[in-house]
């Protein structure tokens, strides 16, 4: 029985070396495919998203710097709202850096439109932070799911009364904290979108949890 021959488009050589150059020139074509192939450029929602978590988080470590208020000052400009929670006066910057250099964040979070899921994003922050005492967490911990999603609705109804916001403004949520002290501080912020730059707009500060503050009481834990 006659035996059959592999074809070999390259007369004058081996059989396995055509093998081994197909498979070199296969390797290639995909490396040069692949390299060529156009990253994926972020949608304008994205990159707006991206941009306001930069000016939160760049904001929760000018306010916890305890050395000066500069790199507050830096960030927020003269017609910047700045008010305690359950106050209508204004404040200042310096009394803003006062009540918060020095302290540990909690959480950092940023929205680019009302917060729909606040009670919930605060609870796994709460829950992984280890030298939080039980009393704090506790107050951060839903019992189940019903009075965590009704304490993600009056969490938002409290950001949108403390900072008269709308509903597609971005919205910042900073909580802070100082070892042995009975309460975290929140620090609410309101941004606007001018010239394709997002800024702070108003900022509202302050212990939530006490009874002048907030008529939500338990931001995270409250089923009301």
């Amino acid at each position: 029985m006659p035996r059959t021959r592999l074809y070999n488009p390259l007369p004058g050589t081996r059989l396995p070396s055509v093998i081994a150059i197909v498979i070199t020139l296969a390797v290639t074509v995909s490396i040069c495919a692949h390299a060529a192939a156009p990253a994926t450029q972020p949608s304008a929602s994205q990159q707006t998203e991206n941009q306001w978590s930069d000016v939160v988080s760049t904001f929760a470590k000018a306010l916890t710097d305890a050395d000066s208020d500069a790199p507050l000052r830096t960030l927020l400009s003269d017609a910047t709202v700045i008010r305690q929670f359950g106050r209508t006066q204004r404040d200042s910057i310096f009394t803003l850096h006062r009540k918060t250099a020095g302290l540990s964040a909690l959480a950092v979070h940023g929205y680019i439109e009302a917060p729909s899921t606040l009670a919930s994003d605060l609870s796994g922050d709460v829950h992984e932070a280890d030298d939080l005492p039980d009393s704090l967490k506790k107050q951060f911990s839903p019992d189940d799911d019903e009075a965590l999603a009704r304490a993600n609705v009056t969490a938002a109804k409290w950001v949108a009364a403390s900072l008269s916001s709308a509903p597609t403004d971005p919205i910042g949520v900073i909580v802070l904290w100082r070892k042995n002290e009975p309460a975290p501080i929140f620090v609410l912020l309101k941004g606007e979108m001018d010239n394709g730059k997002l800024s702070i707009t108003q900022v509202c500060f302050g212990d939530p949890t006490a009874p002048a503050s907030s008529p939500a009481g338990n931001v995270a834990g409250s089923g009301d």
